[in-house]
């Protein structure tokens, strides 16, 4: 499963997770049998080879359904 994550910056040690509004980077999680296998960090979201399957935003009333569109949870 790829998970994607908007963030304020792209450095893995610093980055926090931000409102879809003030996103910086974007990094995309691979998750497999339960465990890390990979983070990718881009400036767009599209830039990700991968599709992702869901996106993690910080609160319910942020704007999803762009990614809904895309079948995202």
């Amino acid at each position: 499963m790829n998970i994607l994550l908007p963030l304020d910056c792209a450095n893995e040690d610093e980055a926090k997770l931000v409102e879809l509004d003030n996103v910086k980077s974007w990094a995309q999680i691979k998750v497999e049998d339960g465990k890390l296998k990979n983070i990718t960090f881009a400036e767009q979201k599209e830039d990700f080879s991968d599709f992702s399957e869901c996106v993690v935003v910080t609160n319910d009333n942020e704007y999803v359904w762009p990614f809904m569109e895309l079948s995202m949870m």
